[in-house]
């Protein structure tokens, strides 16, 4: 695609530029230093790396809270110095092909025709100063939302000399990248639902960012990425070397959990729609091309048991959560997987059971001594307290134990220890009776009883079904994984939080039908915008302006000879703390309480309320809060000839938490009234100490440190609709040429599947095709190619 000394210039310019941002961004030296290894080392050493990082940059390396800095930040320099390391390392390497000429071409169209976009609006963009790099409604936010496009154009030429001849390398960096960031936002957010509302406290409605910058005016970037990051992840499970397996099965848990308790629609949609496409392309093309009808019809059969048994199941434990919890839940999950695997075969010796009645009876003779002890532990655990949960537990392990060890040894030893993992297996459904009705008393005893007679004549009345107890490493697996899925839907669908999340969801679909509508009216004024669109980053600008419904509020800086200022202009609509849009900034453990505000303001010629809030918080929901309301009068009076005001006030005491783990902690300022505006000179807060705890309090350093956000209100700052969103920055022509590039995409992705010899090389490209298929499904409800690290992942 470029010359040699293109490739070499490109390169040296990358790198140039990237350090050069590595040091103008206000980020600490252990900040950059982290930035440089992550860009320099894994790339320089293994040139098929830079895929990994790239997408490990895109969803952890973010400092934006503390910099301040979001149209440019760290981000863009550990992608321009990879990009830099990358020209230079793969210089003499050979291109290979890397997709048919028709989809390399549309993917070269899409990206010239969003750099046209954002051309336009740059072109009329004002000199260089703080608001081009921190303000949504300044011509420079084009840059920011079209730069992923030309990192990608400048990276095509890095694909080609890193695949290899058959892609393997790029599909496992691209597996360890997805692995090592979803491993990451799971800790962090591990690390905040304890931190704030607690880990398994399901009914509060605080929702997780980990931290992400993007999320700062609500998006779906958190989403998106873990979609995108999930499938992928979990391609561990399914490697043939047992150290992987054993990681993917020890994160999966991890993954879930995480993906959970977004409490997001839009990614339980996008998770389903991705996991689901990725297993169903595996499932067909892992078999010739040519398939009898008899092949076929077993294949969907199989499918159709799985569906069933999936859906049964997570009838069952929805039936029994109400009354027995988590504790019911969970032993009748652990029962479901023993007996999966005491009584599964492998798939020779399961089409010969129906032939073979000796062993029909021996298993039949195993379900009745499972039942009569199943019996005895349900009248014992009744006697001691607690002890419920120990029986269980410790039949369940010596379940596993003893079908483990019926799989290792030979066919004549196999057959006595099997045996006794089946016996063992049947009796955990009276110890999760038992279980159920110690937690759930007398209200869980009917519904755990049922459960467990459906469980036994399901066992019963399939035991001849080769395609119901046929097991391989895969289903195996598979069925693992089905189990924590059925587990996490039963905890998801019972708690409080997202019940009422559920049963809001066709209010919350209307509102965005009709921010939709507002959106397509103002994109389709004139033909120009209709075919063109209006370039990228002008959604806000044009909402914010012409918008017939809620206006919301707005910033700007803007420097005199005296100094820095920001003028805050509220929105005109019913506000409550949600609604307000806040400059905050990233402040040190509050210790030295009392804190006293000091504000330097310009009045307006209308009275208006400041909020000042120093708050526990990560980004927008909050914890304990010192909070002060200033009352800042009309300019006609007291104002001194400074024409400005210093208003005092002391804030509320925090009630700090005793907790070991670090707490971030958010001092924010916002204007309560509707529809007024007014210059903010200055902020300080000072404790007993007389230290201001805040950075450029004067705004004399532009931005640096603030960041703004606003906790609900979030209609206006996206289109909330992937199509729209593509539509209204670069107008039929640019939604045209993004379509085609995806059905390009998914007939080559298709081609491959089939073409691809080596089963790992399938299950990676279902994987990874999965993702984007489970991001475009998140995209129906939420915005994603305003979101530059999104946008460059999904490229």
């Amino acid at each position: 695609m470029f010359s040699l000394f293109s490739r070499f210039t490109i390169g040296c310019i990358a790198l140039a530029l990237g350090v050069a941002l590595l040091l103008i961004v206000p980020m600490n030296d252990v900040q950059r230093a982290l930035c440089a290894i992550l860009a320099i080392v894994p790339v320089a050493l293994f040139p098929a790396s830079v895929w990994g990082v790239m997408l490990f940059a895109a969803a952890v390396v973010d400092f934006s809270l503390t910099t301040g800095w979001q149209f440019f930040s760290e981000f863009d320099a550990v992608v321009l110095i990879a990009l830099g390391v990358a020209y230079l390392r793969t210089i003499m390497e050979k291109p290979v092909t890397i997709a048919p000429p028709l989809v390399s071409s549309l993917f070269v169209t899409v990206c010239f025709v969003f750099l046209f976009a954002s051309l336009r609006v740059w072109r009329h963009a004002p000199a260089w100063d703080a608001n081009a790099l921190n303000n949504v409604l300044s011509p420079w936010f084009a840059v920011y939302q079209g730069k992923p496009y030309l990192y990608a154009l400048l990276f095509l030429p890095i694909l080609s000399r890193t695949a290899g001849s058959s892609g393997r390398r790029v599909g496992w960096s691209i597996v360890a990248g997805s692995w090592f960031a979803m491993f990451v936002m799971s800790i962090l957010a591990l690390w905040e639902r304890h931190t704030f509302p607690g880990i398994l406290n399901f009914a509060s409605d605080y929702r997780i960012t980990t931290g992400n910058s993007s999320m700062h005016t609500g998006s779906g970037a958190l989403d998106a990425m873990i979609v995108l990051a999930f499938p992928a992840a979990m391609v561990l499970l399914f490697d043939r070397r047992a150290w992987l397996q054993v990681v993917g099965a020890l994160s999966f848990p991890l993954f879930a959990y995480t993906a959970f308790v977004t409490f997001s629609r839009g990614l339980q949609l996008g998770l389903i729609a991705g996991i689901g496409s990725a297993a169903v392309a595996y499932w067909f093309a892992r078999r010739p091309v040519r398939r009898t009808s008899e092949e076929r019809s077993k294949g969907f059969a199989q499918m159709a048991v799985l569906a069933v048994a999936f859906a049964v199941a997570l009838g069952l434990l929805l039936w029994m959560f109400p009354t027995s919890g988590y504790r019911g839940a969970l032993a009748l999950c652990s029962t479901f997987f023993a007996l999966f695997l005491a009584f599964a075969r492998p798939s020779m010796s399961a089409r010969n059971y129906a032939e073979n009645a000796r062993l029909q009876r021996a298993e039949w003779f195993a379900i009745g001594c499972g039942i009569a002890l199943a019996l005895g532990a349900l009248v014992f655990a009744g006697f001691i307290k607690k002890l419920p949960y120990l029986l269980h537990g410790t039949i369940f392990v010596g379940c596993v134990f003893t079908s483990l060890w019926a799989l290792l040894s030979d066919a004549s030893a196999a057959k006595s220890v099997r045996f006794i993992a089946q016996v063992l297996a049947v009796a955990l459904l009276g110890t999760t009776v038992s279980v159920a009705v110690y937690w759930g008393e007398h209200a869980a005893a009917f519904a755990v009883m049922a459960s467990a007679l459906i469980t036994l004549v399901g066992l019963g009345t399939t035991r001849t079904s080769a395609l119901a107890w046929s097991a391989s490493r895969e289903r195996t697996i598979g069925f693992s994984v089905a189990m924590l899925c059925v587990a996490g839907l039963a905890a998801g669908l019972n708690s409080s939080f997202l019940k009422t999340r559920t049963a809001g969801s066709t209010s919350d679909l209307q509102v965005r039908a009709n921010h939709w509508r507002d959106a397509l009216a103002l994109g389709s004024e004139t033909l120009s915008t209709t075919l063109l669109g209006h370039g990228t980053g002008r959604f806000f600008t044009e909402y914010a302006t012409r918008a017939p419904r809620d206006k919301p509020g707005n910033f700007w800086w803007s420097f005199d000879g005296a100094g820095g200022r920001i003028r805050l202009v509220a929105g005109k609509y019913k506000q409550g703390y949600g609604e307000v849009l806040r400059l905050g900034q990233r402040v040190t453990r509050p210790t030295q309480q009392p804190y006293n505000v000091v504000l330097h303001v310009v009045p307006n010629v209308k009275p208006a309320v400041v909020e000042v809030t120093l708050c526990e918080k990560l980004l927008l929901t909050s914890g304990e809060c010192g909070v002060v309301r200033l009352n800042v009068p009309a300019a006609s009076t007291d104002t001194n000839q400074a024409g400005f005001l210093e208003l005092k006030a002391p804030l509320s005491p925090l009630s700090l938490s005793q907790s070991k783990l670090w707490r971030p902690y958010v001092a924010t300022f916002g204007l309560e009234t509707n529809g007024t505006q007014m210059d903010i000179l200055s902020i300080q807060i000072f404790g007993r100490d007389a230290q201001d705890i805040l950075q450029n309090g004067d705004f004399h350093a532009g931005m640096n440190h603030w960041f703004h956000s606003t906790d609900n209100f979030h209609l206006p700052w996206h289109t909330h609709n992937w199509a729209i969103g593509v539509w209204f920055d670069a107008g039929v022509v640019g939604l045209m040429s993004w379509l085609l590039l995806l059905v390009g995409a998914l007939v080559a992705v298709w081609t491959g599947l089939y073409a691809s010899a080596a089963g790992g090389s399938r299950l990676r490209i279902a994987a990874i095709a999965g993702g984007v298929t489970g991001a475009m499904a998140v995209g129906l409800v939420d915005s994603l190619t305003d979101i530059p690290r999104v946008t460059f992942w999904l490229l």
